[in-house]
């Protein structure tokens, strides 16, 4: 499975990043409803891979603490993502939240494409010595989590206010 969850890793990112552009420069209601599904594709392509990545890169024995680790950092992202862009959209604008959901999911691609791309299955050997984090020995597994931790904040901060930037839009229309 290495190559389809590495290639949905840095597609599902790239998707992600493309619908965070579509929000940026939408002008309907109906482009926004677009971004959206486009948005919803990436989240499709990276989830599913992000766990696959993380099954390979751990060992049997570590593979459940391998997956908490991975919920942990996508629940970080989620928690931290609306209360990032409240402060942004509070002080600065819609633009802003969005040029810093397209700046942290670029750092997540980057993350992808140069820390994942060497992701071999784990294999059934007896366990190395580790860092004391237990599963998180390398920088590639750190490098995995932080980039799902990215994608999750930008796609969170943007997504709890796109009820209030489809309303911005309206009024817009509507003048």
């Amino acid at each position: 499975s290495n190559g389809i969850t590495i290639g949905s890793n840095v597609t599902g990112t790239a998707i992600h990043l493309v619908s965070l552009l579509l929000y940026l420069f939408t002008t309907s209601l109906d482009l926004l409803i677009a971004a959206r599904i486009v948005a919803g594709i990436g989240s499709a392509a990276l989830y599913p891979a992000s766990s696959g990545t993380v099954v390979d890169m751990a060992s049997a024995e570590k593979r459940g603490q391998a997956l908490g680790w991975l919920t942990t950092s996508s629940q970080i992202g989620s928690m931290l993502g609306p209360a990032a862009g409240g402060v942004i959209l509070k002080n600065y604008s819609f633009g802003a939240v969005f040029w810093t959901a397209i700046a942290v999911s670029v750092v997540a691609l980057g993350v992808c494409l140069t820390s994942i791309k060497a992701v071999r299955p784990a294999p059934v050997l007896p366990e190395q010595k580790k860092l004391s984090l237990g599963w998180l020995g390398d920088r590639r597994e750190i490098a995995a989590l932080l980039s799902i931790t990215f994608v999750v904040f930008g796609l969170a901060s943007v997504n709890s206010f796109l009820p209030l930037y489809g309303d911005e839009i309206g009024n817009r229309i509507d003048r």
